[in-house]
């Protein structure tokens, strides 16, 4: 478990590592090559999220997996 100051670093640190994608991404020009979706979109928007500290997980498994148990104890 993180503490909320290690949480804010780690977020940094990936907030920083989705940036330099993002810098990859619209330099190779792939989103000229992808007409539905631009991946430099999706980057911007998971960096947003990051900074803003929104970011969703989505858990799935099955009935009595440990879903709520898991998420009950990431949550404290």
């Amino acid at each position: 478990m993180f503490t909320p100051e290690q949480f804010k670093e780690k977020t940094a640190n990936l907030s920083e590592i989705v940036g330099k994608q993002l810098n990859v991404t619209t330099a190779s020009g792939i989103d000229d090559a992808n007409q539905n979706s631009k991946p430099s979109e999706v980057l911007s928007e998971v960096k947003k999220r990051l900074q803003e500290g929104s970011l969703r997980v989505l858990v799935m498994g099955k009935f009595s997996s440990g879903k709520s148990t898991f998420l009950n104890a990431m949550m404290g």
